[in-house]
């Protein structure tokens, strides 16, 4: 049986501490930009990123191929989140480590540098939606 949800799981992010991108804003805006390019190749041109793949772990490329077409399902190409869905990660995460219940999920996540790209047009230019 499978199972459908409309929960979200926000599990392929990037985190930066907030010094780093304060020191390195290009740098931080850089690997944000990488980060975001990547994820839209393995969701839209799933034969190179399982090539890619491939190589990178040194597994067959039928294997790199399933490991790829299963990820549309589990990853948002926007690389954004809804507050419901941060909510949802810190109640699963709590199981293990208590302590993160306590946290306010409004102040753990800023969105900046994906809104710089939208506003620069890089969004728009590798063809990736914006939420």
């Amino acid at each position: 049986m499978l199972f459908r949800s409309n929960l979200q799981y926000p599990a392929s992010a990037l985190a930066m501490p907030v010094k780093f991108i304060e020191k390195n804003p290009r740098t931080a805006l850089v690997v944000v930009a990488g980060l975001l390019e990547a994820l839209h190749v393995e969701l839209t041109d799933t034969q190179s990123a399982a090539t890619l793949w491939a190589a990178f772990a040194q597994v067959t490329a039928d294997k790199a191929l399933t490991a790829v077409q299963a990820l549309p399902s589990q990853l948002n190409p926007s690389l954004r989140w809804s507050k419901e869905g941060f909510l949802f990660t810190q109640q699963v995460m709590a199981i293990i480590n208590p302590s993160i219940s306590t946290v306010d999920v409004t102040k753990a996540y800023d969105d900046g540098l994906l809104r710089t790209l939208e506003e620069i047009g890089f969004y728009a230019k590798i063809g990736a939606p914006t939420s």
